[in-house]
């Protein structure tokens, strides 16, 4: 339950802060023993996210581009905030 959990907060850009108010309220369902023993704080839900999420989201993305036929383009300009955004990758149809 956890992964998922720390799924939704990083598909949807939630911040990760109040996973451990959001799990203290669903503790609160007395007659679920799934709330009950979810332990997801904030930290533990960035290291889901970072070590386990994203390693299997990188190893499925490099699957498909394998198969697929796409272009890079290198852009070295930068916008108004001065931050590079120096690769973009489009999938050919």
């Amino acid at each position: 339950m956890e992964i998922e959990l720390a799924s939704f907060f990083a598909e949807h850009n939630i911040a990760f802060l109040p996973a451990g108010h959001l799990v203290n309220i669903l503790r609160g369902c007395k007659d679920s023993k799934i709330a009950k023993d979810i332990t997801l704080g904030e930290k533990k839900c960035s290291a889901v996210v970072r070590n386990i999420i994203a390693k299997t989201e990188t190893e499925e993305l490099a699957e498909i581009l394998r198969k697929a036929c796409f272009s890079i383009m290198i852009d070295e300009s930068t916008d108004i905030a001065n931050k590079k955004k120096p690769l973009r990758i489009d999938k050919v149809s």
